[in-house]
């Protein structure tokens, strides 16, 4: 049966990436995890462990990018919260029943299934549906080795080592 599992990670656009990360480890006792960049995004982001819990920063790399326009419309701020799902297809096909638009672009990656839902359906917030297939990501060293092949792994991101 298809169900939620549980918040995954937070994701957060931010004018300054560095000052985020610097914060995060600084102040809030955060470990910096992978720096990744999305070529056709164009933006460039930072996971962070929080705990055992994951923050992701996203910084624009150009003006057209979603996360300049998150940030122009509302400023720096929570763009999305990724969560886990048991059985990803079934929980779509029960979202859209329900008449909820489900962007499933990203439901046919064999290893890293995902699904997008938009704010109106998050409170604000747009819904990183995850059905990754062996680990999830997490900041266990298999999870954070997860994270990085996902990120060696498709051509359209690029992970910084």
């Amino acid at each position: 049966m298809a169900k939620l599992v549980g918040i995954n990670h937070v994701a957060f656009c931010v004018n300054d990436m560095e000052a985020a990360i610097k914060n995060a480890e600084d102040n809030l006792g955060g470990e910096l995890m992978i720096r990744f960049e999305s070529i056709p995004g164009k933006y460039k982001g930072a996971c962070v462990a929080m705990g055992k819990d994951i923050v992701s920063y996203l910084e624009a790399t150009d003006e057209s990018s979603f996360v300049a326009g998150f940030i122009a419309k509302r400023g720096p701020g929570v763009q999305h919260m990724g969560l886990t799902i048991e059985d990803l297809p079934g929980y779509v096909a029960e979202l859209e029943a329900k008449g909820v638009k489900v962007d499933k672009s990203d439901m046919d990656n064999e290893q890293f299934p995902e699904a997008l839902v938009g704010p109106k359906t998050g409170q604000g917030v747009v819904l990183q549906l995850m059905g990754w297939k062996e680990h999830a990501m997490d900041t266990t060293p298999e999870g954070a080795e997860a994270l990085k092949e996902k990120y060696r792994s498709d051509p359209s991101l690029r992970l910084i080592e």
